[in-house]
């Protein structure tokens, strides 16, 4: 809520100023062992709460952090021959991020858990879903699949349990597992593979229009790219090594049709491992990864190192694809990415060893790259808007309507004009949960307040189905052009 990034790895976490691209703060070590991969605890931020007419220069934001595995579950479960599955972490622990003395307040679930996956529901509790109770993150390497969901409390009186068990599935999601909230609150949940598929995925933008009444708003998913079904066979088993093909199809599905059927279309390339970000526009830039192989340690080859932009819209003509200006750092396995606040990409991580080398084929990858989408370009610097904060409501309530004012040079044509409201993700694997975009409906357009100054009135989404509550990034873009920072 200041600005910052905050960057949890492993059971350490600090606090990155993007500006100064300095560590301002580090947070107290998260007790009880690893978290994140091989670990595979899952992560979540919390709800953030509001006061009308909110005047603090600082919220309070929490990161709730459950699960995971000891220290030695991956070499057991893994290298061990035979192997050797531990018992999953059962605690959760939180912390305030806004305070820098902060420190983590440790509770049990009633269940082990590692592999799951987080849900910020739409009344701002979280349902902890999927996973395994036994083992580690690996191919193979996880047991006793943990099929009942688990609701986490985000507030509570005081008395009683945080957490609920609720009734079991009947399919066992572990390594891979992924979900969506959908508009009608209900929550999609896919996939399981511990084989390495690594394909992506992203949920398309929300579009509401004011006073939404429709019983269901499209909702579509896209999938794209991955690797052959023998292909980590050939990759990791057999030697020589052999390093096959990724997959060159996307696959873009509307989940709120019950006779919706995939459409496929194919990519440039072939990519496999790779991360798919949804930028402030609707478009989707897909990034990262690899052409040939799978994942696994070693077990990829050929860095696609061209990002890729999709358009979510066109006119029907043309390519659905462009191929953007490459990076000369590749960025495979464990890849991953954030959207900033300026519309850039921080882009960092790739590491397809068992450890941290600096003399592998593909090095451990410490290096954190900036892309500049195809919107910055200078050409376009006149479409920028600037977002006026202390004119500009920066809290709301469902179905609220609220202002938003811009400073630009020239006349607006209100047909080019776009806003947006972007949930931060928590990116792993080629998933980026909570990865969300709705375009908001414009419900009045005031021009020339002042000079170059215009007002947006707009509404915020009807309800937490369509918007959990939470933290969002807004951006006001026009002619296809991100605003200079969003709010």
């Amino acid at each position: 809520t200041d600005g910052n990034l905050f960057i949890f790895a492993n059971n350490r976490s600090v606090l990155l100023n993007t500006q100064t691209h300095t560590i301002i703060h580090e947070f107290p070590v998260l007790p009880g062992g690893a978290r994140n991969y091989p670990s595979s605890g899952c992560a979540s931020l919390l709800p953030i709460m509001l006061k009308p007419n909110e005047d603090r220069k600082l919220i309070p934001a929490e990161v709730l952090v459950c699960g995971g595995t000891p220290h030695d579950a991956y070499t057991k479960a893994d290298l061990q021959r035979p192997k050797v599955f531990f018992p999953g972490n059962t605690d959760c622990a939180r912390i305030d991020i806004t305070k820098r003395n902060g420190k983590w307040k440790i509770q049990n679930m009633p269940l082990a858990r590692l592999l799951g996956d987080m849900v910020v529901l739409p009344t701002g509790d979280v349902l902890l879903v999927n996973g395994a109770k036994t083992g580690s993150a690996g191919w193979d390497d996880a047991r006793d699949p943990n099929l009942h969901p688990v609701l986490y409390k985000f507030q509570t009186d005081g008395t009683g349990s945080k957490f609920t068990v609720l009734n079991p599935s009947n399919i066992p999601r572990m390594y891979h597992s992924s979900f969506a909230v959908l508009p009608d609150a209900k929550i999609l949940i896919a996939g399981s593979n511990t084989n390495p598929g690594y394909l992506d995925d992203a949920l398309f933008p929300t579009e509401v229009r004011p006073n939404e009444d429709r019983r269901v708003i499209p909702s579509e998913v896209l999938i794209c790219g991955g690797a052959s079904h023998d292909a980590y066979a050939k990759a990791d088993l057999q030697r020589p090594k052999v390093f096959l093909p990724g997959n060159t199809d996307c696959a873009r599905l509307d989940i709120t049709k019950r006779n919706g059927k995939w459409k496929i279309i194919n990519m440039p390339s072939a990519r496999l491992l790779g991360d798919m970000v949804v930028l402030p526009t609707g478009d989707v830039l897909i990034v990262n990864g690899a052409k040939t192989g799978s994942a696994g340690w070693d077990d990829a080859r050929e860095p696609n190192l061209n990002p890729v932009l999709y358009k979510f819209q066109t006119d029907g003509t043309g390519s659905k694809f462009t191929v953007l200006n490459p990076s000369n750092i590749p960025r495979m396995y464990h890849s991953s990415f954030a959207l900033l606040p300026d519309a850039k990409i921080l882009i960092a991580g790739s590491n397809t060893n068992p450890g941290y080398f600096d003399d592998a084929l593909f090095p451990t990858e410490v290096r954190v790259e900036k892309f500049s989408p195809h919107y910055l370009d200078p050409n376009l610097a006149m479409f920028r808007q600037e977002i006026i904060v202390e004119k500009s409501n920066n809290q709301v309530k469902y179905g609220q309507k609220f202002t938003i004012q811009i400073r630009g040079n020239g006349e607006i044509d209100q047909q080019k004009l776009q806003v947006t409201v972007y949930s931060p993700p928590f990116v792993t694997h080629g998933i980026s949960m909570n990865q969300r975009l709705i375009q908001l409906g414009i419900v009045e357009f005031n021009k020339n307040v002042s000079p170059n100054t215009n007002n947006i009135v707009l509404q915020a989404p009807m309800n937490g189905n369509i918007a959990p509550p939470g933290y969002y990034m807004l951006f006001v873009n026009y002619n296809g052009v991100p605003c200079r920072q969003s709010m």
